[in-house]
């Protein structure tokens, strides 16, 4: 199942959801109704742009990102082929898989590695780190990476843990994050190491007096955090997050 098939079965479910025409989901979400017939055509449908996914989403208050994922709702209403079992493991088939040591990998596949929290010993206690996994990977095609301007030696995984940024990135969520992406433009979405924990936040620059904020999706159980400019050294920022993928 392609990134195209799976925009294209989401579309189809958003329209039988709305409980109108295809002219006036058109018309709802500020398009021609014969893009939406040329998008769902059998036989050659045509491709849904970023922008036009992220303009449906947002008429059809759904998450950022969520025609990219698979939904087994839409697969089910639309009688579509079923998941393979690394594309229900990830959620995401278009350039993702999971990935066995044993394994060959294809001529377009590179092993991502993780970055988790590990626990280390620290003199008479212990305490934890963020640190690379080398033993936890996942294959991600190169041709997506190259789409999205990160290099392939640059590009890690992390896996959100809790509901901090939910609904936009669930707990168990994987991330794919570009470690060449590390200095901050307000309001982006980044994985950091903070104080030895793995955190994914938007984070934003304080201007006047130095510092950060940072930013949770789910405001009403994690209020906005403040690190002080005399803090700043217990931050680190392991890089952008450029990529998601998860099944709910």
């Amino acid at each position: 199942m392609t990134a195209k098939h799976i925009r294209q079965l989401n579309l189809e479910s958003l329209i039988k959801e709305s409980g109108l025409s295809k002219g006036m989901f058109a018309a709802k979400v500020g398009t021609a109704p014969a893009y939406i017939s040329q998008m769902l055509s059998e036989s050659k449908p045509r491709g849904m742009g970023d922008q036009l996914a992220r303009t449906i989403e947002a008429a059809c208050n759904k998450p950022l990102g969520w025609m990219d994922r698979v939904h087994p709702l839409a697969i089910a209403q639309n009688g579509s082929t079923p998941l393979t079992q690394s594309e229900e493991e990830t959620g995401f088939a278009d350039g993702f898989a999971v990935w066995e040591n044993e394994q060959p990998l294809g001529r377009d596949e590179a092993a991502l590695i993780f970055f988790q929290e590990v626990e280390i010993a620290a003199g008479a206690g212990r305490r934890t780190d963020v640190l690379e996994v080398p033993s936890k990977r996942l294959s991600f095609s190169k041709t997506t990476l190259r789409k999205q301007g990160v290099a392939e030696d640059a590009a890690y995984c992390v896996t959100v843990v809790g509901n901090s940024m939910e609904p936009v990135f669930p707990d168990g969520a994987t991330l794919g994050i570009d470690t060449d992406r590390t200095d901050i433009k307000d309001g982006d979405i980044y994985a950091i190491n903070h104080n030895g924990s793995l955190r994914v936040k938007l984070i934003y620059r304080i201007h006047c007096g130095g510092g950060l904020r940072l930013r949770s999706y789910n405001a009403e159980e994690w209020p906005e955090e403040f690190v002080g400019p005399e803090e700043l050294a217990t931050v680190h920022v392991l890089g952008r997050v450029f990529w998601c993928s998860f099944l709910r």
